[in-house]
């Protein structure tokens, strides 16, 4: 496994984890008004970044060197709440996608495309770089919102990652 595959492993695993944890959470809890310096509830914010996921790779740009994607965005239109169940299938299908593009993507790949009408040209380590540093934001900013209600999150660290996916090492 490479460094970058690693990272996406970690990303997948943290998203499961963390998502299962809320899973188990009442209404209240998941509903309950955003703690300050967070995106939203611990609801709004899950549909938000795995809706962001989808968007990020439902991108027509990446057939260029990914003819096999087929993420769609099936809930970035929206933005409605579809339950826990779709939210871990949308987890597992980008978390995998990701994977796939860390093992595949040459260096250096360049996206272009047309976002909103316009022409767009980046790196596709821009676009990675972004899953991964919005996904550390708004897992923390949903374990934040879970400790201001008295709720100790699991561990999704990189540590506990390691210790969870390799024991005995």
């Amino acid at each position: 496994m490479s460094h970058l595959e690693a990272v996406f492993e970690h990303h997948l695993w943290a998203n499961l984890r963390l998502l299962e944890f809320c899973a188990r959470q009442s209404d209240a809890v998941l509903d309950a008004p955003a703690a300050v310096g967070t995106f939203g509830s611990v609801r709004e914010t899950w549909v938000h970044l795995l809706a962001n996921e989808q968007d990020y790779l439902a991108d027509e740009a990446w057939k260029a060197f990914a003819p096999w994607m087929t993420v769609k965005a099936t809930i970035f239109a929206d933005r409605s709440w579809k339950g826990f169940d779709h939210l871990e299938g949308v987890g597992r299908e980008t978390g995998r996608a990701w994977l796939r593009l860390a093992r595949d993507l040459p260096d250096g790949a360049i996206l272009e495309g047309v976002v909103d009408g316009e022409p767009f040209r980046t790196l596709a380590a821009v676009v990675l770089v972004q899953a991964i540093d919005h996904g550390t934001e708004h897992r923390t900013h949903i374990k934040t919102c879970l400790t201001q209600q008295g709720i100790e999150p699991p561990d999704i660290d990189s540590w506990s990652w390691d210790e969870a996916t390799t024991p005995g090492r």
